[in-house]
């Protein structure tokens, strides 16, 4: 899929969400704004989407459970 024209990591992890993977994230501006203001500095899609994996593993949780908890709060669905 990476061969077709403006499909790109954030498309490939979500398809694989939607296909049932709770080991992908997703980064979009939600996730990015909250790793962000979390003081983490990261310039990369990669680097969000392994900080996002790392604090999920810490806190004993998918990465995929991880993204859309972050998800919900930062859409404002999570209140």
């Amino acid at each position: 899929l990476r061969t077709v024209r403006r499909v790109g990591p954030k498309t490939l992890d979500y398809l694989s969400i939607l296909c049932g993977s709770s080991e992908h994230v997703a980064v979009d501006v939600h996730v990015l704004g909250f790793v962000r203001d979390a003081g983490v500095d990261v310039a990369t899609y990669q680097q969000c989407g392994a900080v996002v994996s790392a604090a999920a593993r810490m806190r004993g949780c998918s990465p995929g459970a991880l993204d859309a908890a972050i998800w919900q709060h930062g859409s404002g669905r999570g209140r």
